[in-house]
């Protein structure tokens, strides 16, 4: 579901299961709506302060902590709501009476204000995604090179011990020889072989 879908069931819940119909919206004529709108946009932004644009009671105040798609959801169904309510006042005025150029004026102050708002709150939200982001990109990089590091050494006490290993298994070469047995070499090289004799008692 697209963010025009989201937008458009939220506002499709408030008025059903919160009865917040045009007759409802009418009566906020003091751009509540848009008010509340732009509190629930500073709150997704992560903005501390967002609850001093809340327009209404505190107990009305239902930010979705850590779920900034919804506070925005319900931040564009409160300014749907505001739409119409302008649309629908544009359209009684203009049947009975003239346009008022001091409330056109003051509305489109109104409008530009709160695009301004709406500017500064995606700009900062785009500011802290991107620090966000480089933050976690930077841990990434580190346990990366952390891990490289662990594992050579693991590969080069491997190796070391395999060495040792291999030292202790070689075999040992006895280059001694017991006396006699050398004598008879050196009497054999010599042409004369070596004549053992036993003593007459």
């Amino acid at each position: 579901m697209d963010g025009t879908r989201l937008i458009a069931a939220e506002r499709a819940r408030q008025e059903s299961r919160k009865g917040y119909l045009r007759d409802h919206d009418d009566q906020h004529t003091s751009f509540e709506m848009t008010r509340s709108a732009v509190a629930y946009a500073l709150h997704a932004s992560g903005r501390l302060d967002a609850d001093q644009h809340w327009p209404f009671g505190s107990c009305e105040w239902k930010p979705s902590v850590g779920d900034p798609v919804r506070d925005l959801t319900k931040a564009g169904a409160l300014i749907a709501a505001e739409i119409d309510r302008l649309l629908r006042l544009g359209g009684v005025r203009a049947e009975s009476a003239p346009v008022d150029q001091q409330e056109t004026e003051r509305l489109k102050q109104d409008n530009a204000r709160f695009d301004q708002e709406l500017r500064d709150t995606l700009a900062a939200m785009k500011a802290q995604f991107d620090k966000r982001l480089e933050a976690e990109l930077s841990v990434s990089r580190k346990n990366h090179i952390d891990a490289n590091e662990r594992n050579m050494q693991s590969i080069q006490r491997a190796e070391a011990a395999e060495a040792e290993l291999t030292r202790l298994r070689a075999p040992v070469h006895h280059d001694r020889q017991h006396p006699d047995e050398a004598d008879e070499k050196r009497a054999f090289d010599n042409g004369s072989p070596r004549i053992q004799t036993q003593e007459t008692p």
